[in-house]
């Protein structure tokens, strides 16, 4: 969720507000929730869809496994039902409004299901307005408190709720999802592909050059080394600004006072530099894959035609569809 936008917003509208406290609260309350509908909008019609139209995002994505088939069947209910709902309103904006443009879901009904996240966004927009006030008295540093903890049941219980639907129309509906469609071929057959070339070049780690699995041991050390210092440490690498702080008092680094230190500088160049010994394994994995993945394919694109046709004739008999005989095929194609 953005979390981070909605307390941002209840602390700037409940201080600058020229109505009062209560009013800029209820304003950032209402500027959230009006947030959260635009950009799920905006997420599901102008990338989602437009992704959609790649076979090889759909690919990736998995659109034709049976978890994201069953999270679409729970999509696909009219109306409000505890899947929908909690689906919408408790997983991630980004991936659940973009997944929903992929799947060609009506951006109506997926708007009617996240209306209820009004209940995940006022708590969590009046912790941002209290936390403004907490300096005053213990009463608005608890009841800030208070919202955040309401934020994390509300939360937490949209996510439960939303695997348990999610797995219970699995469980019902398992023989349909699991079955192969006729709509899912092309998907069906790059998933085929992926296996295939996958098993044409296994490369071994004792077969890797020390100079290219030395730098990424080197690295992946570097990598986890300054992640820990940053995690245990954090006060000797970053400065403090606090939510409520002057933006104009922001800078980004300038020794002591700046939200970069000089180890923290150091640091950072230090995990770019780890990186760099990955990026060169990488690089090399493809490199020795290159040919018998270029092999293997010329070989399968030979096979795309005929595996495609057995795939959807074993769709039209999973679906319950009349199979046509050669006979009835030629006379249809003549037609």
């Amino acid at each position: 969720q953005c979390l981070p936008v909605y307390l941002f917003a209840g602390v700037i509208c409940a201080q600058t507000c020229p109505l009062g406290f209560w009013p800029g609260s209820g304003i950032a309350v209402a500027v959230g929730f009006s947030l959260k509908l635009l950009a799920c909008a905006l997420q599901q019609k102008c990338f989602g869809e437009r992704l959609g139209k790649s076979m090889w995002i759909k690919s990736q994505v998995g659109v034709n496994k049976p978890l994201i088939r069953a999270i679409e069947a729970v999509l696909r209910t009219p109306g409000w039902s505890m899947g929908k709902v909690c689906i919408l309103c408790g997983g991630p904006d980004w991936p659940t409004s973009v997944l929903a443009g992929l799947l060609g879901l009506p951006l109506s009904e997926m708007e009617l299901g996240t209306i209820p996240i009004i209940f995940f966004v006022t708590p969590c927009t009046l912790s941002g307005s209290f936390y403004s006030r907490a300096s005053e008295s213990q009463t608005w540093d608890n009841a800030a408190s208070l919202m955040v903890a309401s934020t994390v049941v509300v939360n937490a219980a949209m996510w439960v709720a939303a695997a348990w639907c999610i797995q219970d129309k699995f469980d019902r509906c398992h023989h349909e999802l699991t079955q192969p469609r006729v709509d899912d071929v092309d998907l069906d057959w790059l998933d085929h592909c992926s296996m295939q070339l996958a098993e044409s070049c296994v490369i071994n780690w004792w077969e890797v050059p020390r100079t290219v699995w030395g730098p990424a041991i080197v690295g992946l050390i570097l990598e986890v080394f300054v992640g820990h210092c940053f995690y245990w440490v954090p006060s000797m690498f970053f400065g403090n600004f606090e939510v409520t702080s002057d933006v104009a008092s922001l800078r980004v680094y300038g020794g002591e006072n700046g939200l970069i230190k000089k180890p923290g500088l150091f640091g950072l160049i230090c995990a770019a530099v780890g990186f760099l010994g990955l990026v060169h394994l990488y690089c090399y994995i493809r490199r020795v894959q290159a040919v018998p993945f270029a092999e293997k394919w010329k070989r399968l694109r030979k096979l795309e035609a005929s595996w495609k046709e057995q795939r959807r004739l074993a769709a039209i008999e999973a679906s319950g569809m009349h199979v046509p005989s050669g006979t009835e095929s030629a006379v249809m194609e003549s037609l």
